[in-house]
């Protein structure tokens, strides 16, 4: 059972009720909640791979505040049920939705030193990017290199985007290669990778 807390301008939050509870010590818990992460908060996961339990344990760890071994105890539907709650953040709320230019509105503004960023603007991927992501291991930190070169971008502020963003910007970097394609009529590369820039999907 979930109560999910949306919102534009917060990261989301969700609270699932757990089937079989589990326990930190001493402390029974009850119930999980699950923030939705950052880019950051997910490099955790990048040693694992983009698939198995490995890789879903380590993302729970990301977005919530128990460690693996409290993760390693929760029954299979539990693990599933917050595993569902992290699905349905990357799918929430987001004011860029409708959108078909490479301008994305950020659900959750990221401040910085000299402003506050609201919005990015998408410019499109060439072969030397590619090249580069090519030679990065790790999904998470492969996506951060992609994100700092097309949206013009300090790493550091990369590493801060939540999962919406996130996905948003991987919809926008698509929209941005389609419509390229469209205008100049050439095919994609054979073998060239793929756009999306986010977190993998569970």
């Amino acid at each position: 059972m979930m109560d999910m807390q949306t919102g534009i301008g917060l990261p989301m939050k969700t609270v699932v009720q757990l089937g079989v509870p589990v326990f930190h010590g001493d402390r029974e818990i009850t119930e999980i909640e699950v923030t939705e992460p950052t880019l950051e908060a997910m490099l955790v996961t990048d040693d694992f791979g983009e698939d198995g339990i490995d890789f879903g344990v380590f993302t729970l760890v990301a977005c919530t505040e128990y460690p693996p071994s409290v993760i390693d105890q929760l029954d299979e539907d539990d693990f599933k049920a917050l595993h569902q709650a992290l699905s349905e953040m990357r799918a929430g709320p987001h004011p860029s939705k409708g959108r078909f230019d490479n301008v994305v509105e950020l659900a959750v503004p990221v401040a910085t030193n000299e402003q506050l960023i609201t919005e990015v603007t998408v410019r499109p991927m060439d072969i030397g990017i590619m090249r580069k992501a090519d030679k990065i291991k790790g999904a998470i930190r492969k996506s951060m290199m992609v994100m700092t070169v097309c949206i013009g971008l300090p790493e550091a502020v990369v590493r801060r985007l939540h999962a919406r963003d996130v996905a948003a910007i991987g919809d926008a970097m698509e929209r941005v290669r389609l419509e390229r394609r469209r205008k100049t009529g050439s095919r994609p590369l054979a073998g060239s990778p793929g756009t999306s820039t986010g977190p993998p999907q569970r």
